[in-house]
């Protein structure tokens, strides 16, 4: 599989930044290409409207899609990077297939080296997802929650092969 991608932004004005995209996916004999328009625009220092829009074809298949999210962002940002997002997803794949999703998430800093990001999304199909992400920048921390899984993974190895 290979895969051709590309990404222009540019500032119409002060506030407002626009993002034109594209992208070509060969793989074996078929050949996906895609294609996005996102714009961006800053009310005051704390809020952002973003929306994108955007669509994939393959063959005979199109896939279309289109966001909105609103961004609410900590008052000395980007010095404080806590923010919160609340958006809305419209999707169309295949002939009849619609569905909307409306998703929301979160990042919060502890201390000066630890963000935590939470994500929840819910659509029509009544599916969702949540997520929690930590991150951070203190090396010993990273070590401990690097062990905890690898120790998680040995253990389940060594209990796995005594059962056969």
């Amino acid at each position: 599989m290979y895969v051709v991608v590309g990404e222009t932004k540019f500032n119409n004005f002060r506030k407002n930044k626009t993002t034109l995209g594209g992208s070509v996916t060969f793989f074996g004999e078929d050949v996906a290409i895609g294609v996005k328009l996102e714009d961006q625009i800053t009310l005051g220092k704390r809020i952002v409207l973003a929306g994108n829009a955007g669509t994939v074809q393959s063959r005979e298949e199109s896939a279309y899609e289109a966001n909105v999210e609103v961004r609410l962002r900590e008052d000395d940002f980007p010095i404080g990077q806590n923010q919160s997002a609340l958006g809305l997803s419209l999707t169309k794949s295949k002939e009849e297939d619609l569905t909307l999703s409306a998703n929301l998430r979160s990042q919060v800093s502890i201390g000066r080296q630890t963000n935590v990001a939470a994500f929840a999304s819910l659509d029509t199909k009544r599916t969702g997802r949540f997520a929690v992400r930590t991150s951070s920048s203190d090396q010993l921390q990273i070590a401990f929650m690097a062990i905890f899984p690898l120790a998680m993974s040995i253990y389940k190895r060594v209990v796995g092969s005594g059962d056969n």
